[in-house]
């Protein structure tokens, strides 16, 4: 749909659950998950006039939260296909499939791309709660940008890859967002009523969108 809430329209009809769609940057295509009924989850794409849906990846473990680069070229997206939920990437087409994280600890939702395409943010269940995490893209310099007592997960980098938002967990009833600096420091509270949910950046736009 339109941001204003106009022109809605279903953008697939597999059965079973699609989950976590993302768009590409230039706005023309959709990557998410799709579990079949009884089945896994693999990564998709498809237009979003609804035309060119195009299984990405065919696994044994599950598929699941991918993300497009800045610049269209790869997506992002966690796997379980070596037994341990990990960070992969794979070029757009869905070739060159490459496991990024290797360490033990699990990881969990969401990774998403810093804006100049440098770095991910993903969420990892290091210990007895889940922090959030920045690596390089090849793999090096991870470096924990939480560390509490609490649950954090669903991070997403701001337009300007100065921020990162993110949900922290505290018990099962206080669910917030928070934002943090993209260096692991300023962790502020948005101070809204209610259990927060995975929350995304919205980058200034026009207004007249119909």
């Amino acid at each position: 749909m339109k941001r204003n809430g106009n022109r809605k329209h279903q953008l697939t009809s597999l059965g079973g659950s699609s989950t976590f769609p993302k768009f590409s940057p230039d706005g023309q295509s959709v990557v998410f998950g799709h579990r079949p009924t009884g089945g896994t989850y693999d990564i998709y794409r498809i237009n979003t006039d609804g035309t060119g849906l195009t299984r990405l990846t065919s696994s044994p473990g599950d598929d699941v939260t991918p993300a497009v680069s800045p610049d269209g070229s790869t997506i992002t997206f966690e796997s379980r296909r070596t037994g341990i939920l990990q960070i992969w990437l794979m070029d757009i087409d869905g070739s060159n499939q490459r496991q990024l994280t290797f360490d033990p600890a699990p990881k969990d939702q969401l990774p998403d791309w810093s804006p100049d395409g440098t770095k991910l943010v993903y969420s990892t269940n290091d210990g007895p709660n889940r922090e959030i995490v920045v690596i390089d893209v090849d793999g090096t310099n991870a470096t924990a940008l939480t560390q509490t007592p609490d649950t954090e997960f669903g991070p997403v980098w701001s337009p300007d890859g100065t921020q990162i938002a993110f949900l922290r967990q505290t018990d099962p009833t206080t669910r917030k967002i928070h934002i943090i600096g993209a260096d692991g420091t300023g962790d502020i509270e948005v101070a809204v009523p209610g259990l927060h949910d995975v929350p995304s950046w919205q980058a200034r736009v026009a207004d007249g969108d119909d």
